[in-house]
């Protein structure tokens, strides 16, 4: 993911005189001014960073458990696999929520682990760099968002003028639906699909998929190209590229066969303008 786009770039700039930065840690002794991303949210201005440290205990409570976003605040985590990709030594710990709820136009979330769902329900969102297993946008709420070089698990449901771009998605396409659904007038580009669909599968991209560039894409797969959308300079195969899909690290550092490495220059995550 070698260069930011534009228009990622421009959303992020959210540094104002008045704007505050609040610190949240919920490890017992760790003298954080808060110990739930919650109690910051309530206490912050629209504008303010929200800064919360990596934790062996999940933030918000447990299984169905939720933090929801209703101001426009950044929020910050550590990032994901940080031992595993050679940032931390032995121990380094993500920032988890179980589900995210963003409800706050203009919010931007980095860095953080969502192990289950993160729910766009506002304009103009920016959801970066994030490890988290499904992403839905609100069919009516939600249009505008960027999702931007993250490691996506499951299935995206985008709608009007999403931008999914640089993405690693490691959902295996099946019976039961494609990875990307529902983006209206939207881009895809320059994501990595790094595993095959499985048997009597619809397909990485829906053909609910409408109005949409889909270009410089990496397919593990070869599938139809749905008139309703423009596919360009994508990479579709049958072989296997990535033998281990664990972390984003892994997938750099495959050692791509000969054959491919012309034809994968310039597409996937790693890639981009």
């Amino acid at each position: 993911m070698k260069k930011t786009i534009l228009l990622l770039a421009a959303a992020a700039i959210v540094g104002t005189a008045n704007a505050t930065i609040l610190r949240v840690n919920n490890t017992s002794g760790s003298g954080a001014p808060y110990a739930e991303i919650s109690a910051a949210i309530d206490a912050a201005e629209p504008g303010d960073t929200i800064m919360v440290d990596g934790s062996t205990t999940q933030y918000g409570g447990g299984y169905g458990s939720a933090v929801t976003i209703e101001k426009k605040v950044v929020l910050i985590g550590p990032g994901y696999w940080r031992t595993e990709n050679g940032i931390m030594t032995e121990g380094g710990s993500e920032a988890k929520v179980y589900n995210l709820y963003i409800k706050a136009n203009g919010t931007v979330v980095r860095g953080m682990t969502i192990v289950n769902r993160v729910s766009i329900e506002a304009a103009n969102v920016v959801f970066n760099r994030n490890l988290v297993k499904e992403i839905a946008v609100h069919e009516t709420k939600g249009d505008k968002a960027i999702i931007h070089q993250n490691f996506i698990q499951d299935a995206i449901t985008g709608r009007n003028y999403t931008q999914i771009t640089n993405n690693i998605i490691t959902f295996v396409p099946g019976y039961a639906g494609a990875a990307i659904y529902g983006v209206n007038e939207g881009i895809i580009a320059y994501n990595t699909f790094a595993l095959k669909r499985g048997d009597n599968s619809h397909g990485y991209i829906s053909e609910n998929v409408k109005n949409t560039t889909i270009k410089n894409n990496i397919f593990m797969s070869e599938e139809e190209q749905h008139e309703t959308s423009t596919f360009v300079d994508n990479f579709w195969t049958t072989e296997t590229l990535y033998s281990k899909t664990e972390t984003d690290k892994q997938i750099k550092e495959t050692k791509i066969s000969s054959d491919f490495t012309e034809q994968i220059a310039g597409k996937g995550a790693f890639e981009g303008d």
